[in-house]
């Protein structure tokens, strides 16, 4: 019997897969990383195919209703689904289902693609020091270099006005999109030699057949966490991704431990004074800021260890 274990967008809890059934004369179109919909109770849902099993059962298996998209997810995506499980304890299915989110439920012949596997090729991640203007006037000069760049924001109205600085056309690539809105954006990124994508943080999971860049704005931002599903630091997974050979840009206003473990590129005319110390009481730590404010202009204040 041809059979497919799935993952299943539903409100559950535990990383268990489903399995169903499909006609032998489909089970060629079937690939891992497929969307298909599926009976699921008395409703019709969305699911992912992780897996292809061919044996007999001794029990009944429902059969999948269709199959909806092309292969949307790689090795690339369950590497950072599994980094996610590891390190914040973030279920694969839910993971997975967040990459993306939704996608049409019809998609025409035609703009069915398929996202390939990728191989491992490890470059150094870049970590930039910079106002906003050295910023964005490096950004600029970044797009007219590269064909492919993805540009990843805090927020979205960070995003809107760098959008509104560059002439950019297209549609924000953000969770305020529709469904059909987004497909086309994700296809266009992957298929298109030449794309510029400007988003919020969701925008990291897009790929490309092609070499491409990924710039995170203020990537130590609190924009570029969260603490719901999915739950990650955008700085965490760009390291997943740098480890396939995407070019990674990290772009701060202040140093983290990170960058300093780093070598920082500096766009600024001077680089920053920066004094490390520790400190067992608040108090302390807030007399100490506030006479150095006082009596210091340039200096980064940076505190990476702090005891109570």
């Amino acid at each position: 019997m041809k059979l497919v274990e799935v993952f299943v967008n539903h409100k559950i809890n535990e990383d268990c897969t489903f399995v169903y059934s499909i006609k032998p004369n489909e089970y060629y179109r079937i690939k891992i990383g497929q969307f298909v919909e599926v009976p699921f109770g008395n409703k019709k849902i969305l699911a992912v195919v992780v897996n292809l099993i061919n044996k007999k059962v001794d029990y009944k298996v429902k059969n999948i209703i269709r199959i909806i998209s092309g292969k949307m997810y790689n090795n690339l995506s369950i590497d950072i689904a599994n980094f996610m499980l590891n390190q914040y304890y973030s279920p694969i299915s839910k993971n997975i289902f967040s990459f993306f989110g939704a996608i049409p439920k019809k998609i025409n012949d035609k703009d069915i693609f398929d996202i390939e596997d990728r191989k491992i090729k490890y470059i150094n991640i870049k970590y930039f020091y910079s106002n906003d203007l050295q910023r964005i006037n490096y950004y600029i000069n970044l797009i007219k270099k590269r064909d492919k760049i993805i540009f990843s924001f805090a927020s979205i109205k960070r995003a809107q006005e760098f959008a509104r600085i560059v002439n950019y056309s297209q549609k924000i690539f953000s969770n305020n999109l529709n469904v059909s809105e987004r497909y086309q954006l994700i296809k266009e990124f992957y298929l298109n030699p030449k794309t510029i994508i400007i988003g919020t943080r969701h925008a990291i999971f897009l790929q490309s057949t092609l070499g491409y860049t990924i710039v995170v704005d203020e990537y130590n931002h609190i924009g570029h966490k969260n603490d719901g599903h999915p739950n990650y630091l955008s700085e965490e997974v760009v390291k997943i991704l740098n480890k396939y050979g995407i070019e990674i840009y990290l772009f701060s206003s202040s140093p983290t431990l990170s960058a300093v473990k780093n070598k920082w590129n500096y766009l600024i005319d001077e680089q920053p004074k920066i004094l490390i110390k520790t400190y067992t009481k608040i108090d302390e730590l807030n007399f100490y800021l506030e006479t150095l404010v006082e009596s210091q202009n340039k200096i980064l204040i940076f505190n990476p260890i702090y005891r109570s």
